[in-house]
């Protein structure tokens, strides 16, 4: 059987293209709506199969991993040596972010500490993550 090649397939689709432009057009944008309806209405039934495939997926990947110890193996060859040179590459990054947070802290006025579980140190306690939330909100640090 003789074979087109693959310039003249692509000139006969060209062409076969090019005559149904306008049917394309007309019926394309007289769907417009009823496909943005649809695919509105099944916005929760989209969300759905996103949320279980991606868990199926996160939950599969983790099972996979875990089961032939890649992470423990990981450790083991690179992480020492990489997190050695992580912490001091990012050294200045640390630095300047932390200073940030205990510039907040010393600002915070905390009301009078109470004995070990009370509900004073719990109020101490809520004090200081709403000022460090509010802080980190108004983006004082990251």
């Amino acid at each position: 059987m003789a074979m087109k090649t693959p310039a003249q397939a692509a000139t006969k689709w060209k062409a076969g293209t090019a005559a149904g432009a306008p049917l394309y057009a007309t019926n394309a944008s007289a769907a417009a709506q009823l496909q943005v309806a649809n695919a509105v209405a099944g916005a929760d039934n989209w969300l759905t199969g996103i949320n279980a495939a991606g868990k199926n997926a996160f939950v599969n990947g983790l099972n996979a991993s875990g089961s032939k110890g890649t992470y423990a193996k990981k450790i083991n060859s690179v992480g020492g040596q990489r997190y050695s040179q992580g912490t001091a590459a990012a050294s200045d990054t640390f630095t300047t972010q932390i200073g940030k947070v205990l510039q907040v802290e010393a600002a915070v006025p905390l009301s009078p500490k109470g004995p070990k579980g009370s509900a004073a140190n719990t109020q101490r306690s809520t004090e200081m993550q709403q000022a460090l939330h509010a802080a980190r909100v108004a983006g004082q640090f990251q």
